[in-house]
């Protein structure tokens, strides 16, 4: 079980008073202590309070240490906390988990929330299965030892943590999450946070508040046999303690005020060029299964030249560029430009060389991938902004808002820009000028990009849906291969084949033509990568981190574990393929072998897919880098 906490300051000069250990095993205890000012709280009387806390006895059952807290908050009530709006104007955060259980105190002013990693729902900690709250006063004997002002204004609860990737936020209020969505959603919520050492989150905020990440694995037990505390308990009056082995990361960040939405190719005419899913590369595959070039494009695909020499390719550092939020756009190359969106709200154009052409600003954070279309890209954000752009200069052609948060990349033809919603809608547009010809709901949500083919459009929904439509709407056949679907499907014509994986680890070969199913192959994992193919080899990634190549009939050929998630679609450049993880690193195998080539490790996690030209290898991080890599050898 992978765990981080952050702490994030604001314009506020006082510090909050943070402590935490962390288990040496999974059975172990692990604690964490958040004390902060939200208004005109006393700050001795919280010093005091928090070298209280860290002081007290942990044996025995969680739920005791927090009565006793609350013992010690009683009776040092009158004379620590004359004023009875102490705990409104404050933070107050502890939390003790044993494996997978977790009792969790707060005081009721704090909204707590909950962000699912798997299915990126936004909630309440209600939303948790299992959820308990415990009385503070359970007998007779108990209840004299608490104030009621006290008493009604904490709440101690216990839950477990199911398996998969969870956040918790502990803030002010509903109202400041709103405000700070883009944000939240920018450094904490999505995919997940991390927290570099020396740069930390940037969030603008004027008051601080903690954060948690939990990353559970399947096979975590519930509850741990053996509670037995973790490190020897470290005691400090200083404002801020950090264990060796975890990561907190506190900065004070002094910002302007915060202003949401105000931050920050050439492409042949007859081909139907398609962008990715968001995370997956800038175009799929058309009508032979290949991937079309753009003119001056040097990615090489089945049947492309590559070197041959496998010996001597090496991935060295090229230019890089920071911006100030994510890059989980992956970027398309567009002739002799790399374009990709950001989710400070901008969809930026670079040339190949990393010199800057121009900045286009949507309405919102930008996840999706742009697809280009003769002299026009596209694009989407998650307001539901679906925009077209002349790709020379980044001026706007035309916009259409569907009010519908949009995570999955358009798809452009002739005539035709589909794009899809998270709130299961899918949408037709005439390519010229925008205006919308159709549009269905087919499902809960749409999170995979669409395949727009020769007469069909190819859709996947997160409650386990794949659909074939064609170009009017008009639903052909559904098949649901089981679990939700997260996977853009690859439609490879020749062969009568799609692609895809789903949330019940299998990767699955169904009939383009007929949606029978041809094979299913297990992959030990959910499946979020999209599928990659050349040369009759399948490539496909996991969430284990595990990179298969598969045949045409769904046989392996050979896995290889990369040590991070795979959430990109492998980039195969003749005899190599290349893959993004989220252990910060790409990938290089030899494509017939698996064996590796080389690696280039970067300061994140990387949810973008690569793309290739003029010897560069362009991809941009969860820290918000954009990397031109210099590929020697092919």
């Amino acid at each position: 079980m992978d765990k981080t906490c952050f702490v994030c300051f604001g314009k506020r000069d006082q510090q909050p008073l943070i402590y935490q250990e962390i288990p040496r095993k999974q059975q172990g205890e692990e604690f964490f202590l958040f004390i902060s000012t939200a208004g005109p709280a006393p700050e001795p009387a919280l010093k005091r309070l928090f070298r209280s806390a860290i002081s007290l006895s942990r044996l025995g059952h969680p739920a005791q240490f927090f009565l006793k807290l609350l013992d010690f908050m009683r009776n040092e009530e009158p004379v620590l906390f004359p004023d009875d709006g102490y705990l409104s104007n404050s933070l107050i955060v502890g939390m003790v988990r044993r494996s997978r259980e977790v009792y969790l105190f707060h005081n009721r002013g704090i909204e707590a929330i909950h962000w699912s990693g798997e299915t990126e729902i936004e909630d309440t900690l209600d939303s948790l299965p299992e959820v308990e709250t415990i009385p503070l006063q359970k007998t007779r004997e108990q209840q004299d030892l608490f104030n009621k002002t006290v008493e009604e204004q904490c709440v101690l609860q216990r839950f477990s943590l199911p398996a998969g990737s969870h956040t918790l936020v502990f803030a002010p209020s509903r109202e400041f999450v709103k405000q700070h969505r883009e944000k939240f959603l920018d450094s904490i919520f999505f995919p997940s946070f991390t927290a570099p050492r020396e740069e930390g989150i940037n969030i603008e905020t004027d008051l601080t508040f903690p954060a948690m990440h939990w990353d559970i694995p399947a096979g975590c037990k519930e509850t741990a046999k053996a509670w037995k505390r973790g490190e020897k308990m470290r005691r400090s009056s200083l404002p801020v303690i950090t264990g060796a082995v975890a990561l907190i990361a506190a900065i004070l960040i002094i910002f302007n005020p915060f202003d949401l939405g105000q931050r920050r190719n050439n492409l042949p005419d007859s081909s139907v060029l398609l962008s990715a899913d968001n995370g997956t590369p800038g175009v799929e595959a058309g009508k032979s299964g290949r991937e079309e070039l753009p003119p001056g494009g040097n990615l090489t695909e089945e049947g492309s030249p590559a070197g041959e020499d496998l010996e001597v390719v090496s991935l060295q550092e090229g230019w890089k560029q920071k911006f100030d939020a994510a890059l989980t756009s992956s970027p398309v190359v567009c002739g002799e430009d790399v374009i990709f969106g950001c989710r400070d709200g901008y969809l930026y154009s670079f040339t190949v060389e990393g010199k800057f052409k121009w900045k286009y600003r949507s309405g919102s954070g930008i996840g999706a991938s742009p697809v280009c279309y003769a002299d026009r890209v596209f694009g989407a954000d998650y307001e539901g902004n679906i925009f077209c752009l002349d790709v020379n200069n980044g001026e706007r052609i035309w916009n259409r808002s569907v009010r519908e948060k949009i995570v999955s990349s358009p798809r452009v033809g002739e005539d035709l820009v589909i794009a899809a919603t998270l709130q299961g809608k899918l949408l037709a547009l005439r390519r010229l000028d925008g205006e919308e010809m159709w549009s269905q709901k087919i499902g809960e949500g749409i999170w995979a990009s669409c395949t727009l083919g020769d007469g069909y459009i190819v859709a996947a929904t997160t409650d386990g849906s794949l659909i074939r439509m064609n170009h009017s709407g008009k639903i052909e056949w559904r098949v649901q291969p089981g679990g939700s679907i997260h996977s853009t499907p690859l439609c490879m014509e020749e062969n009568d084949l799609i692609i895809l994986g789903t949330g019940d680890k299998y990767i699955y070969g169904y009939s383009l033509a007929a949606g029978n199913l041809m094979w299913r192959f297990a992959a030990a994992s959910e499946v979020r990568s999209t599928p990659s193919a050349a040369g009759g080899t399948i490539f496909v990634g996991t969430e284990e981190g595990v990179l298969f190549a598969l045949t045409l009939n769904g046989k392996q050929l050979w896995k290889r574990d990369v040590g991070g998630a795979i959430r990109s679609k492998p980039l195969i450049l003749g005899e190599i393929v290349l893959v993004s993880n989220y252990n910060s690193r790409i990938s290089v195998f030899k494509t017939d072998s698996g064996e590796l080539v080389d690696e280039y490790q970067v300061g994140a996690p990387v949810y973008s897919s690569p793309a290739h030209a003029a010897g560069r290898i362009f991809f941009g991080s969860n820290q918000g880098m954009m990397y031109g890599a210099l590929l020697s050898g092919v």
